[in-house]
């Protein structure tokens, strides 16, 4: 079965995926900051005892991984595809992660909540990813007691996400409104409509390969379909505004020039650094979404960003790797896969 990201969809030349987060709490437990080991496994115990329940759920079976018997490689890998935390990896004792087959679904237990339940899509699908979490959620609700108060609503450990519990993101692709400085701006003006948007590789003005996350920030207040409704408008303005600058800027020659060169070291590296993979792959997405390069797909390119992270590339070799060694390996990935 594809993975999640190995799918197409609407809007993935700007919209690479979609995520919604519920964060929940159990009733009559402590906070995470607070639980005992006990507490912890009985947490974890519960979970696995509802999802093992033969219930015919249709989105099929999840696969428990206990963090405390996983290698380091891994625990960083799935931190690195988001299905963790990094607070999970440095404290492994009593948490887990429930993953479904194509690793859309995902329940990470013990992190900063009990359960954060997260569903994930390729492409902007707020509504489908939305209906996905919500119908995992309800299912849970079922079977295990919430905290929940009529006037905060869902109770967090992190007062931020009270109300709702969710936060819903888009991982947008911007080089044209990075190259043209306007992603600051754009990021300020947000900030105060109530959404963030943040560099998901790297925090400062031009994180690595002008990659964004975009989300909503006020968890209270606003229903789920108002948060998300806010996030779709907003996305759209951003989205439209990307395209059209990015049909400005790939009809300069400098900028076709760059994304060719960029095009010919990736097909022939033998050493590269993810880092040096990121800018590279940039210019290169750019040039397939703009039609000037023919013949590989979008979410072919989003594949091996995704496969091409350290410990993702480390834990998928099986082996224990030096630097050059992953340079190595990771140029071998990505000649074969543009080749």
């Amino acid at each position: 079965m594809n993975k999640w990201y190995q799918t197409t969809a609407d809007n993935a030349d700007v919209s690479a995926s979609t995520s919604i987060c519920f964060a929940r709490n159990l009733v009559g437990i402590p906070f995470p900051s607070r639980m005992s080991m006990a507490d912890r496994r009985s947490v974890l115990q519960k979970i696995q005892a509802v999802l093992s329940q033969d219930r015919n759920f249709r989105y099929g079976r999840f696969t428990q991984v206990d963090l405390e018997s996983i290698s380091k490689a891994q625990a960083i890998a799935l931190a690195e595809s988001e299905l963790i935390s990094a607070e999970m990896v440095t404290d492994t004792q009593g948490r887990g992660v429930f993953v479904s087959e194509d690793e859309s679904l995902s329940i990470a237990v013990n992190g900063e909540d009990h359960l954060l339940i997260q569903s994930k899509s390729a492409g902007m699908q707020l509504e489908k990813v939305f209906g996905a979490a919500d119908e995992l959620d309800t299912f849970l609700d079922r079977l295990l007691p919430f905290a929940f108060d009529a006037q905060l609503g869902y109770l967090t450990q992190n007062p931020f996400y009270l109300g709702t519990g969710m936060i819903a993101s888009l991982q947008l692709h911007l080089p044209a409104l990075t190259e043209l400085g306007s992603t600051g701006r754009i990021a300020h003006n947000l900030s105060r409509l109530g959404l963030t948007m943040r560099g998901t590789f790297g925090t400062e003005p031009n994180p690595k390969g002008a990659w964004f996350r975009l989300s909503n920030q006020v968890t209270m207040g606003l229903s789920e379909r108002e948060a998300l409704s806010n996030l779709s408008s907003m996305a759209g303005q951003i989205i439209s505004h990307e395209r059209e600058m990015r049909e400005t800027l790939t009809g300069r020659l400098s900028v076709q020039d760059t994304i060719f060169r960029d095009f010919g070291i990736l097909k022939n590296a033998r050493l590269i650094s993810f880092e040096e993979f990121l800018k590279r792959a940039s210019a290169v997405r750019l040039g397939i979404t703009a039609g000037l390069i023919k013949g590989i797909a979008v979410s072919k390119l989003d594949t091996m960003i995704y496969k091409a992270q350290p410990a993702t590339l480390i834990f998928d070799s099986g082996e224990a790797l030096t630097e050059e060694e992953c340079c190595k390996l990771r140029a071998r990935m990505v000649r074969e896969g543009l080749n």
